[in-house]
């Protein structure tokens, strides 16, 4: 079972990786493209901050309680 849950897990590393050099080539197509400088530096670095652009480390915000009338 543990093995199991390795290699899954290995896999969600690899998609990730896979999507990360992608969102990379697609940025380098669209600022060659449109001659625009596209915002990297920013959004890459938030995302390294927060412990990858799709982990699920930190909770989400709960909502409020709606008042009662």
């Amino acid at each position: 079972m543990s093995e199991l849950a390795s290699a899954i897990g290995a896999f969600g590393a690899d998609v990730r990786a896979g999507m990360s050099e992608r969102e990379t080539e697609l940025n380098d197509i669209v600022e060659q493209r449109s001659g625009l400088p596209v915002r990297r530096g920013a959004t890459r670095q938030a995302a390294i901050e927060r412990g990858g652009r799709h982990s699920a480390s930190q909770p989400r915000a709960r909502r409020a309680r709606r008042a009662e009338s």
